[in-house]
């Protein structure tokens, strides 16, 4: 998130410090690492195998808690899910842990992974199209000093550049003014996609908490166990991918 504070100040001279961002993107991090590792250890316990969350998962309950603007009450449910996982260090997990697990962790995650959808949509959204809105304002001028009045045709020549498109007009300036305006575009909707595909993964991972809390999966098994350390994976996958793209 900072790096996209930072290219869009670049772009407009406007004044900020990014830290807001900052805070933000440090935060989701930090949540994203909490509700892996409840996978981790749910698919651990599902297998009968081993689990010790990762040392210093308490701390990151400051960093969720820095994201401006956010609950409270989610918050204390990430905090007190890492404060949960960090006291559950045993060599061998069974169904008995694992039904604690879901009564004791899976009401907090829930609120861990409404809270992340919040700030993804809400802020992340709000991001992109400052940005957006940032990046048009400015190469609508600069292509206007150039003499060029087509940008309303520039969308549909980013998404087939074909020569030719605009005729002379694109001469010289005009048309490396253009081309940067279709690489810079592209990024931001890179980075739309990689929110979509975040937010999918947090609503198989919603769906999962919900069809646990209801009795209706054996609490038992191989396969129980794989997909939730599928679920857990992805979401790291998605968040880095987030990450990459705001980077």
């Amino acid at each position: 998130m900072a790096g996209s504070c930072q290219r869009r100040i670049a772009i407009s001279s406007a004044g900020s410090d990014c830290q807001a961002e900052q805070a933000a993107s440090d935060g989701l991090i930090a949540a994203n690492t909490v509700l892996r590792e409840y996978f981790e250890a749910l698919g651990a316990a599902a297998n009968e195998s081993s689990f010790r969350a990762d040392d210093g998962i308490e701390a990151l309950a400051g960093s969720i808690g820095a994201i401006p603007g956010v609950n409270a009450d989610h918050v204390a449910a990430a905090s007190g899910l890492a404060t949960f996982l960090s006291r559950l260090e045993t060599e061998r997990l069974r169904e008995r842990t694992l039904r604690q697990l879901i009564d004791q962790g899976a009401p907090p995650a829930s609120d861990v992974v409404t809270m992340m959808d919040e700030v993804l949509v809400t802020r992340l959204t709000r991001l992109l199209g400052d940005e957006e809105r940032v990046l048009r304002g400015a190469f609508v001028q600069w292509l206007q000093d150039e003499r060029f009045e087509n940008f309303a045709l520039i969308t549909a020549y980013c998404a087939q550049p074909t020569p030719g498109f605009f005729g002379r007009e694109t001469d010289g300036p005009s048309y490396l003014l253009v081309e940067a305006y279709c690489q810079r575009a592209g990024v931001i909707a890179a980075r739309r996609e990689a929110i979509d595909e975040y937010q999918k993964s947090l609503a198989i991972a919603r769906d999962a908490l919900d069809t646990l809390q209801s009795s209706r999966v054996k609490l038992s098994g191989k396969q129980l166990a794989a997909n939730l350390y599928r679920i857990g994976s992805d979401l790291d996958d998605q968040i880095k991918a987030v990450r990459k793209a705001f980077g």
